[in-house]
């Protein structure tokens, strides 16, 4: 479901989904380095650690999406 501002709003039936199919889906990839591969990261978050601070860092994020990113954990 569309969210009115912008996005996607999880519904019972969208996490449900999730749940059962991304398992799954990884499970068919080999692995989960395999599956983020599949989106160009190909660095472990150990790396991405060490770079934070930089101009393209997690921590330049704008703050709209660091905001989401809350509130998804």
């Amino acid at each position: 479901m569309r969210d009115v501002n912008g996005g996607i709003q999880p519904t019972e039936d969208i996490l449900k989904e999730a749940n059962e199919r991304v398992p799954w889906l990884l499970a068919g990839m080999g692995d989960w380095d395999k599956a983020v591969v599949t989106i160009e990261i190909d660095y472990a978050a150990s790396d991405h650690a060490a770079v934070q601070s930089e101009a393209d860092g997690c921590s330049t994020m704008p703050q709209d999406v660091a905001n989401l990113s809350a509130a998804t954990e």
